[in-house]
């Protein structure tokens, strides 16, 4: 079966991304039977927008002089009806009568999937109706995930406004990915964090529907796509080996380092990239005067894959100003 966002063509793509950018983001069923009828019902189809409501008037389709006319129900027609004094009572078809709305939900959900965002993260909306934060994702080479975020609108200074701070909280100091339905804010204004801002519709693939085009996303970093299996960090078997940099580390036997890593990793997908040691150790029921550095005494992992610091536990990620593995103190 074919993916319906895929299989969306370029008129129906470009009516869902005029449509994100008005301000109720929600069209007419007449104004979609009479204008867009070929890309909105495609829409309808891929589930890309949903009914919303009805009209309570319709411009007079018997006179002929454009007047809005109210509607009334009428049994003996079996739907909404205006009266004209030329034609009498004139039935109105209930596509004609729907409002549709963009399903926002719907996008959310085909942008993290085809950013490969694990499954367990859900979306965050994080300014009702304009700006969502998808989830992190693996973008270009980066040497860490990237954290993605959605906005609409955001030539709009009070949606600019109202997404600023939030951007700069989620965000937290690390490079973010932000696309827009439309075009996004002047160039003189500045996003705190500066996340790379990219139009959604000057990432997709060509002829391929709502699909990103990796390369192009990897380009807005400066980079390439990496081959599928060459992520940074990949976990298998409850962390009984793991892939860091194409370095491996194996824990055939232990329970608890496995456990510390899988603790980790978990976090780590929600955008958390360090985590209190004193956290693990509680939340993995280990013993009170356990210590993290102790359960990898003596392991190549530790300071390679693991390490701590002022008593925060996290992978050994390089550093992102010089490009070098980090220089991880053991201990508390």
């Amino acid at each position: 079966m074919s993916d319906p966002a895929i299989a969306l063509g370029a008129d129906a793509i470009s009516l869902l991304l005029t449509l994100m950018e008005t301000p109720e983001a929600s069209i007419s069923g007449v104004a979609l039977h009479d204008f867009y009828c070929r890309p909105g019902h495609a829409l309808i189809a891929a589930r890309a927008l949903r009914a919303d409501g009805y009209e309570p008037v319709v411009t007079c389709m018997a006179d002929h002089d454009d007047v809005p006319v109210t509607l009334e129900w009428r049994d003996e027609a079996g739907g909404y009806a205006y009266f004209s004094p030329l034609a009498g009572w004139v039935t109105v078809e209930n596509e004609r009568l729907a409002r549709y709305r963009v399903d926002f939900q719907w996008v959310l959900t085909n942008l993290a999937r085809q950013l490969r965002v694990p499954r367990t993260i859900e979306t965050l909306c994080l300014v009702p109706d304009h700006l969502w934060e998808i989830g992190p994702a693996w973008v270009g080479h980066r040497r860490m995930m990237t954290k993605v975020f959605f906005g609409r609108r955001f030539h709009q200074s009070g949606v600019l406004d109202a997404a600023c701070p939030a951007l700069q909280r989620r965000a937290n100091g690390r490079t973010a990915l932000l696309l827009v339905s439309g075009d996004g804010p002047h160039s003189h204004l500045r996003i705190p964090g500066q996340p790379v801002v990219a139009a959604l519709g000057s990432c997709l693939a060509a002829g391929a529907g709502l699909s990103l085009d990796p390369g192009i996303l990897a380009s807005r970093f400066g980079g390439s796509p990496p081959a599928r299996g060459q992520e940074p960090l990949e976990i298998f078997g409850d962390g009984r080996t793991v892939w860091f940099y194409g370095e491996k580390f194996e824990f055939p036997r232990g329970d608890k380092q496995r456990r510390v890593i899988a603790y980790l990793h978990e976090h780590y997908l929600r955008g958390t990239y360090e985590v209190p040691a004193a956290e693990i150790i509680a939340e993995l029921d280990l013993a009170e005067d356990t210590r993290i550095d102790k359960l990898f005494k003596g392991s190549p992992a530790w300071n390679r894959l693991v390490a701590q610091r002022s008593g925060m536990v996290r992978f050994c990620w390089p550093d992102e100003d010089n490009g070098g593995r980090e220089k991880a103190v053991a201990g508390a």
